[in-house]
């Protein structure tokens, strides 16, 4: 996640830059950072690979990862129809904007090896401004569960908190919100949430988001999200807090969340100093 860290960004210029980011290249390389990489095809040059019936969870040796869902005859979407994430720190200033620390994938380190069996690994890095974190992903079944902790603040004066990115690309491809086949298309397109109070909630995702539900699903945090859109062919994404944390979804404001969303899991860096919170993630 090539962030420049001294630019503050818009929602719109931070999903527009983490997309190309994310997916550059299509896949990871073996020499793309410092994690052990599988030699297994056709998973050279990923650290952790794990495949399950819905999707394949892959994470490359930079700490970029990605979440490829597979159709109900088990074939790929492909990288074009992939979630990205990544595990990084956010930094947070004196006037209250939020600055994601850039990962330098040369730093990471692991006592795991790359596996295609993963259960638990663990794996550490530093981000610009010197300042080191521990990741975690843990793998049940048809769930990951993602998590980790700063370790120490380096630099960097400012409170400092953990943060998972999942991004979710554009998914018809700049289409207009206002065409009759646009809207067609995106008829059975949803978002259900449930906020940290217990309030649940629904999202059209092809209808602009108004300013409550803004102010509820980007600034009040989310328990557990869904999405299912028709280009997935009835898949659904689902992402749950354990043990702590908040979801926040992050878009492009005026636009609908069919062109491009951003989730984002913190935990309370003062309630979970030990990085025990998890954002579970599966696709079913």
């Amino acid at each position: 996640m090539h962030f420049n860290a001294r630019v503050m960004l818009r929602k719109s210029q931070i999903i527009g830059l983490l997309v190309p980011l994310l997916f550059a290249g299509g896949s990871a390389r073996v020499d793309g950072g410092s994690l052990p990489a599988l030699q297994v095809k056709p998973w050279e040059g990923y650290f952790v690979a794990h495949e399950i019936r819905a999707c394949q969870f892959a994470l490359g040796c930079d700490g970029v990862g990605t979440i490829t869902p597979k159709n109900r005859r088990g074939e790929s979407f492909g990288l074009n129809r992939a979630l990205g994430f990544v595990m990084s720190v956010e930094e947070v200033l004196p006037s209250g904007k939020v600055v994601v620390r850039r990962v330098d994938p040369d730093s990471l380190e692991t006592k795991d090896k790359a596996t295609t069996k993963p259960k638990t690994v663990k794996y550490r890095g530093k981000v610009t401004g010197d300042a080191s974190f521990e990741a975690v992903m843990e793998f049940e079944g048809s769930k990951m569960r993602l998590g980790g902790r700063v370790l120490d603040p380096g630099k960097l004066k400012n409170p400092l908190r953990f943060v998972v990115k999942v991004v979710v690309r554009d998914l018809y491809h700049g289409a207009d919100p206002k065409d009759r086949d646009f809207r067609r298309k995106v008829k059975d397109d949803e978002v259900r949430y449930e906020t940290l109070a217990g309030k649940r909630g629904k999202i059209e995702m092809g209808e602009e988001v108004d300013a409550d539900v803004e102010k509820t699903i980007s600034d009040k945090g989310l328990a557990s999200m869904r999405f299912e859109s028709g280009v997935y062919k009835g898949r659904r994404f689902e992402f749950s807090c354990v043990d702590g944390g908040a979801i926040r979804i992050e878009h492009p404001a005026g636009k609908p969340l069919t062109g491009g969303m951003m989730i984002g899991w913190r935990p309370d860096p003062k309630k979970d100093a030990e990085g025990k919170a998890r954002l579970e993630i599966s696709v079913r």
